[in-house]
Order: C-alpha cells, then sequence, then structure tokens
C-alpha cells in the first residue's frame, strides 16, 4: 500500500476549479486541465512495474507526450525514454511506459509540461512536477545448499574402441552447473595393473559447467579405463560434490598387433613347442632407382612375436641385397623354419643356411642351400638343393651328399628306413627311394606324366600328386615295394600358387582368380572343407609367394606386412589383430 506523505497545492487549485467551474457552462475554448496523477506525490515504496497515469478535463494529442511527459532518476540527468502511452476509451486518462524498467529504491522526478495539448492545438493549463520513491528490492533468492551433479559423460559409459592418442581422445564430465576445482586431485583417470589401480597423470580443464580431463601421455590399446570425480569438487556456492562417480571405456585394439613395420614383408612363419612366441622371416624393402628403372633394395630380417601378435624382438640376420630386384621374378627367397617344432633355423639363399637361436643369434652356419628341410629320430637334417640332398648332423656338418637322379627334388619324407622324394622333370613327377644312410641309389623309375608337383606325407606314408593343369588330385599310398593309387578325384583347382600340408594329411592351397586370392582346405578324403577370401596379393609383390603353415590348430599366413591367422578346423578368421 503506498503512503502519502503531504498534499500538494496542485490539488488545492483542482478542487477550487472544480467548484468554481461547471464543465457544462465552461467555455469552450478553454485549455485542457490535469485533474490527477498517479503515483501521488511524495509516494514511497512504489513497486518498479508501476503504471504512471495522469487524467485531464478532456481527451489530449497523444503525439504531445513524447515531448510533453519527462521522467529522470535521482542519479541521473537523462531523461527515461518513453516506450508507449496508453489512451483510456473509457476516459480521460492516460497510462506512461517508461522504456526502461524502474530501479528499486530510487526517486524518480515526472513532468507534465505545456507541450501537452487537447486535440484542437490548446497546451496544457497547469503543467506539474512530482516525485514518488520506489520500493526496496527484496531478496527473493534461495540459499543453494544442493551438491552439483554430473549430467553426462563422455566416452560414455561402456564405450569401446576410443583412441590412445593424448592429442585426440575426448574425455569430459558435463555438470547441472559451473564447477570449480582447487587442483587436478578432484579428479582422477585409472586402470587396473596386477590387482592394483595405476594412476594415470592428467591435465583438467574446467570451462563454466564442462570438465575436459587430457592425458599426459598415450593411454594402453586395449585396456579399460577408469575415469572419477571426488567430493574435492565444488560449485560456485561452495557445494562439494558429495559423492565420488566411476564410469569406464575401453581403448581400441592395437592395430600393430600381427603385424610388421612399414617397408616389411613376412615370408614364413613358425614357432617352438617350448614357448609361446611366433618366429617370422622377412624382408625389409627400400624403393630406388638403378639405371632409370624401378628396383628395390632388401635387407633380410628375423622378427620375434608374443602370443598377442606384438613384436618383442627385429633382427636384421642373413644378408642384404642391394642390387636391382624386378618385382615380377619374385626370387627373392629368405625363411625361417622349425623341423618337429624343436629347433629354429634360417635359410638365405645369398648366405646359405643357419642354425639360430630366440633372439635371432647364429648358432651354426652352413654355406650349403637348404631351402626345405626335416629331421629324423636321430637329430639329422636332410635338406634340398636343387638335384640334390645333403644329410647334416645336429651340428650342421655335412655327413653326406647325394645327386637323386636328373628332376628337381620338391618334397621329400621319412617311411620306415627309407627317404622318399618327390620331383619333376619336363613335366612329368618322379618318385625316388633311398635308404637314409644314403648308401644307394635313388629309385627314380616310377613316373608320372602330366603331373608337375605333390606333397608327402609322413604321419600314414601316402603322396599327393598334383596335376600339371592343377585340376586333378591324386593320393598315392606307400609301402615297401610300390606305389599304390589309393583315390583319384577331379577337383575344380585352377590357377593353384601355393600349397602345403599339416601332419594330419591336409592339404592347403592358395587360388588365385582375378587378382583375387583364396586359401582352400582339402581333407583326405578329397573333399573340399572350406574356402577363404584373403584379397588381393599384397604389394609390392618382392618375394616368393605366402606359405601357409598350419601349427598345432592355428593356420598362419604372411601376407606382405600382415600375419593372417585362421582356425584350422573351420577355418574362422582370428584376424590380424588381438582377438
Amino acid at each position: 500500500m503506498y503512503r502519502k506523505k503531504n498534499s500538494t497545492s496542485l490539488f488545492i487549485l483542482i478542487l477550487v476549479l472544480l467548484i468554481s467551474c461547471d464543465p457544462l457552462t465552461s467555455p469552450k475554448n478553454e485549455p485542457p486541465f490535469l485533474f490527477n496523477v498517479f503515483p501521488p506525490d511524495g509516494s514511497s515504496n512504489v513497486p518498479t512495474d508501476v503504471k504512471i497515469t495522469a487524467g485531464f478535463s478532456e481527451k489530449i494529442d497523444m503525439s504531445t507526450l513524447k515531448k510533453g511527459f519527462v521522467m529522470k532518476s535521482e542519479n541521473s540527468d537523462e531523461p527515461l525514454i518513453l516506450k508507449k502511452a496508453i489512451d483510456s476509451e473509457s476516459s480521460d486518462s492516460i497510462a506512461m511506459v517508461p522504456k526502461k524498467p524502474l530501479e528499486h529504491n530510487t526517486s524518480y522526478i515526472c513532468e507534465l509540461n505545456e507541450n501537452i495539448t487537447d486535440l484542437e492545438g490548446k497546451p496544457l493549463h497547469n503543467p506539474v512536477k512530482w516525485s514518488f520513491t520506489t520500493t526496496e528490492a527484496i531478496d527473493t533468492t534461495i540459499a543453494d545448499t544442493t551438491a552439483p551433479k554430473v549430467i553426462s559423460v563422455t566416452p560414455e559409459d561402456g564405450d569401446t574402441g576410443i583412441t590412445v592418442d593424448p592429442n585426440k581422445i575426448n574425455i569430459q564430465l558435463e555438470f547441472n552447473e559451473p564447477i570449480i576445482a582447487t587442483d587436478n586431485s578432484s579428479f582422477l583417470l585409472n586402470h587396473w595393473d596386477g590387482g592394483l589401480p595405476e594412476d594415470i597423470s592428467i591435465e583438467v580443464e574446467i570451462n563454466d559447467n564442462v570438465a575436459t580431463i587430457t592425458p599426459s601421455d598415450s593411454l594402453k590399446y586395449n585396456t579399460e579405463y577408469d575415469v572419477g570425480v571426488g567430493p574435492s569438487l565444488s560449485d560456485l556456492n561452495g557445494n562439494t560434490y558429495d559423492k565420488t562417480k566411476y564410469w569406464s571405456f575401453t581403448t581400441k585394439k592395437n592395430p600393430n598387433l600381427w603385424r610388421l613395420p612399414e617397408n616389411f614383408i613376412a615370408t614364413q612363419v613358425t614357432t617352438l613347442n617350448s614357448d609361446d612366441k611366433v618366429y617370422i622371416s622377412a624382408w625389409k624393402y627400400k624403393h630406388q632407382t638403378w639405371l632409370g628403372e624401378n628396383s628395390y633394395g632388401m635387407k633380410s630380417f628375423f622378427l620375434v612375436m608374443d602370443k598377442n601378435g606384438k613384436i618383442e624382438l627385429k633382427k636384421e640376420i642373413g644378408s642384404s641385397y642391394g642390387g636391382d630386384i624386378d618385382p615380377k621374378e619374385n626370387r627373392l627367397e629368405n625363411k625361417v623354419m622349425s623341423p618337429k617344432l624343436n629347433h629354429l633355423y634360417f635359410y638365405n639363399q645369398f648366405v646359405g643356411f643357419y642354425r639360430i637361436n630366440t633372439k635371432g643369434e647364429e648358432i651354426w652356419r652352413s654355406g650349403y642351400i637348404n631351402r626345405k628341410i626335416k629331421k629324423d629320430s636321430e637329430g639329422n637334417i636332410y635338406s634340398l638343393e636343387k638335384y640334390f640332398i645333403n644329410k647334416l648332423d645336429p651340428g650342421g656338418n655335412l655327413l653326406d651328399k647325394m645327386k637323386a637322379g636328373s628332376y628337381v627334388i620338391k618334397d621329400l619324407g621319412f617311411f620306415g628306413d627309407n627317404i622318399v622324394t618327390f620331383g619333376y622333370y619336363n613335366n612329368i613327377a618322379t618318385l625316388g627311394k633311398a635308404p637314409k644312410e644314403m648308401d644307394g641309389f635313388f629309385d627314380g623309375t616310377i613316373k608320372f606324366p602330366k603331373y608337375s608337383d605333390g606333397k608327402i606325407i609322413d604321419k600314414d606314408d601316402v603322396v599327393y600328386m598334383i596335376s600339371e593343369k592343377m585340376d586333378t588330385l591324386t593320393l598315392y599310398e606307400i609301402n615297401e615295394d610300390s606305389l599304390l593309387v589309393k583315390w583319384n578325384k577331379s577337383i575344380n583347382l585352377d590357377n593353384i600358387v601355393k600349397k602345403t600340408q599339416d601332419t594330419e594329411g591336409n592339404l592347403y592351397f592358395i587360388q588365385e582368380t582375378n587378382s583375387q586370392c583364396k586359401l582352400i582346405k582339402i581333407s583326405q578324403d578329397a573333399t573340399k572343407q572350406y574356402e577363404i577370401n584373403l584379397g588381393k596379393r599384397p604389394e609390392p609383390n618382392l618375394v616368393l609367394w605366402y606359405l601357409p603353415q598350419r601349427i598345432h590348430n592355428t593356420i598362419y599366413i604372411p601376407w606382405g606386412r600382415e600375419i593372417f591367422r585362421f582356425d584350422a578346423q573351420n577355418g574362422r578368421k582370428l584376424g590380424r589383430y588381438n582377438d
């Protein structure tokens, strides 16, 4: 309720005029009179949203209010701008609204002057000034005693495949209000290592209600991380975070697992019975120009991966080749071998044959070319060297050397006390036999026209023969005196570029058709077990074809930089990355 402090002469004058003048008899040329104003002069505790009104004796020209109404604050000499004036249709009163809201606890002086006219242009007869004071501000705020809350997190709880790069990762907490933190201890980032949490060094940036956490170093691949915020965090009113919140995310798998470094080409893969490592032979190449033509320089390497495909060792071994290499020739050869998975051997076509340890260190070296090797029960090594078989003792010393006829030897096996060889000459496949002591001649009289390749399986004393057209498989059973045909079956195996076998008698082929490659498994009864798409042959094409190796229940295929792995039973891809 407004309180009036005193009466003014204005209202006495108006009262006298009302008594002495009868409007019905007043001359028509009288000027307009001001009857009243609101709020009254001297009022206090006036609301800041009050409507300022004035009552006149007749209708006035609304356009004259722009100069005829002046309102100032006690704190400023600048008049308030009139936002609008409202003319009452039922009476001759006017409401005036300033453009800016009134301030609390402030005195205002209002003036209605002679610039105000009626509709005929006659000026206001009784200009007037008056004042009023607005009410004091009432504190309507309620004390904030509520702790801040987390309303969203990034990454979301349970997200996977998050980058490990600290410059790219986006770890954020969004709160329901602005927050402050005295130091980084309000936030934490950790992962569990050996049953204990390992805290990660972080930097925290707070922008209003969003906290951004940045790790100081790269995170680990394929690792679950916990993010937490604790009670040392508070809002602007000092309300601390009332609990510790955790959520987790998992980083992406390492894209470099089961993968060699840039400019490396894997050539062969093997393992040992004594550990769970994977041993790889590879070339490192460097593109160069030789006499104006593209060429490659090559270095021979031995690499070791752990069971998850992470490289543990990378060692140059054997010989490098810096000459002009035509990628179409594919004649460069180095390979790591482990007959019976007991010891490691390394072959490099420019230097020879090594026995090495698991660190790639040379134990002994033989100068003989040993592209394929097998061991007998005494540990003696039998190796192939085109037309010859070399017999080495376990120390790498040459015990004997025998020429196996005029055909190129492709494979050999042990059957009883004999060595059986497979070779071919002019597309005629030949099987030969000789004692292990190599004191007799190889019998190469059993010939198979139009067969160009084959594999010998020691386990069941059998030989697979592959025809010249690569579309017929023939399985022969070996006995002491003769070779008996076990089955002969035509199967679509065109464009076979590489083949191998496992100890169970299964064959594995790599087939290339229209630049696309497949892995095909054929069982002993000539049944196709499965075929797997491998994609396009890796580039650059600098080495001999990639040989599949079945080791225990896994098939390994060196494929350029990659090591492909498959379940040998069902062909399920284990992938190049960590499973």
